[in-house]
C-alpha cells in the first residue's frame, strides 16, 4: 500500500537498507574467477587500474557462481591497456539477471584463460 511505487519500471539503482556494496579488486596470480553476487544485481560503477605493462582484460559474467574461466562466456569484456585505467558508471546500473561475477585475464579470447600477475590490476566494483 504506502510502499507502493506508481510507475516504476524497476530502472533505477536502487539503495537498500545499506546502500551499494563496493568491493575492492586486486588481481591475484591467476584469472581471478570471482561472484560478487549470486543473485540479480546492478553494477553502479566499476573502477580499475592496470599497473603493468601488458593489457589486461576485465571479464563480467551473468551469472550466480564465480565463473569457470575459459569455458563459460562473459557477457562483456573490457580491455585495460598497460599503465593506464577503465572508469564507468552506470546510471541506471548494468543489469544482470542471474548473479554478478567477473574474471581478468591476459587474453581478449572469451576461452583465453591466462593469468594476470599478483598486484597488477587495482580497483573498486559498486553494485547492488
Amino acid at each position: 500500500a504506502g510502499a507502493a511505487l506508481i510507475g516504476d519500471v524497476a530502472l533505477a539503482t536502487r539503495a537498500t537498507t545499506n546502500g551499494l556494496t563496493s568491493s575492492r579488486v586486486v588481481s591475484a596470480a591467476s584469472t581471478n574467477a570471482t561472484s560478487l553476487k549470486a543473485s540479480a544485481g546492478r553494477i553502479a560503477r566499476i573502477d580499475l587500474f592496470n599497473t603493468s605493462t601488458a593489457t589486461a582484460y576485465f571479464k563480467l559474467y551473468n551469472k550466480a557462481s564465480a565463473p569457470t574461466v575459459g569455458t563459460d562466456t562473459p557477457v562483456w569484456t573490457v580491455p585495460i591497456p598497460a599503465w593506464t585505467g577503465f572508469s564507468a558508471e552506470f546510471g541506471f546500473g548494468k543489469y544482470l539477471a542471474t548473479g554478478i561475477a567477473y574474471a581478468i585475464t591476459s587474453g581478449l579470447a572469451d576461452g583465453d584463460t591466462g593469468a594476470v600477475a599478483a598486484g597488477d590490476i587495482h580497483g573498486s566494483i559498486d553494485w547492488i
